[in-house]
């Protein structure tokens, strides 16, 4: 079979370790990394294994990775845990407006709190402007970050982590990326074919769900006196040009 390993840092090599202890030594694996670290250690992991093939893209970008385009896959292993800022956050950061901030901060950060989330983005702000000649580097933005949550010194929080996770996530299009993996995921899956997510933020979770949701089928014992209107709004499937997507999605278990 044919398996794709997708994942940033440490994970994506010690990840294919764990999927080979499952499959066939005949399996062959597409190891995808999300950034340059993770590129380093899956090439150096791989370099004397021929049934590992390894490659790097954006997460949205994935299915169209040229390793994926001999087969159908077998079974895919999406892990969102372990990514780092991108390069630009420190580009992003010199020039984004405390209003920005605050917006961002309230989506994006897994904290039902948007007073708080508020009060940082300008505490934020203002750090980010004494230090702006020196913000140069993500290092340095996260310093910045640091800095800010050490200035608000509120034991409610939030964390520098989580402050740092929500701008990552808006600066990734964590979501958005993530659903357009899934897409061309499920257009290469063979049948009965599995695809696992782990997900380390709840707003990932919850879209993945929408997803499932979204291109689930139905049973049609089950639905057979409802009326199309409820069909149509539970089962978004059932409006889809078979043509076009010859398939669906069903939650399981690992």
């Amino acid at each position: 079979g044919l398996y794709l390993v997708f994942g940033y840092g440490n994970t994506l090599a010690s990840n294919i370790r764990a999927l080979q202890a499952r499959i066939s030594a005949h399996s062959s694996i597409v190891a995808i990394a999300g950034d340059k670290r993770a590129l380093r250690l899956t090439q150096a992991f791989a370099r004397r294994k021929k049934h590992i093939s390894v490659d790097a893209c954006h997460l949205g970008d994935i299915a169209g990775s040229t390793w994926l385009q001999s087969g159908q896959l077998t079974g895919a292993f999406l892990d969102m845990s372990g990514a780092s800022l991108p390069p630009s956050t420190a580009a992003w950061l010199r020039t984004v407006s405390s209003q920005t901030l605050k917006e961002v901060l309230v989506e994006h950060g897994e904290r039902d709190d948007p007073l708080l989330w508020a009060r940082l983005a300008y505490i934020l702000a203002f750090e980010r402007d004494r230090k702006k000649t020196e913000l140069q580097t993500t290092l340095q933005a996260v310093a910045v970050v640091e800095a800010a949550i050490r200035e608000l010194d509120d034991p409610a929080g939030p964390s520098a982590k989580l402050t740092i996770d929500a701008l990552r996530a808006y600066l990734r299009s964590e979501d958005h990326e993530l659903e357009r993996a899934l897409l061309g995921i499920f257009d290469r899956l063979r049948w009965n074919g599995r695809c696992i997510v782990s997900c380390p933020r709840r707003s990932l979770t919850a879209m993945v769900r929408r997803f499932t949701r979204s291109h689930e089928d139905c049973d049609p014992a089950l639905v057979k006196d409802w009326p199309s209107w409820k069909l149509s709004a539970l089962y978004p499937l059932l409006a889809q040009d078979l043509s076009t997507q010859p398939w669906c999605v069903a939650e399981g278990s690992i």
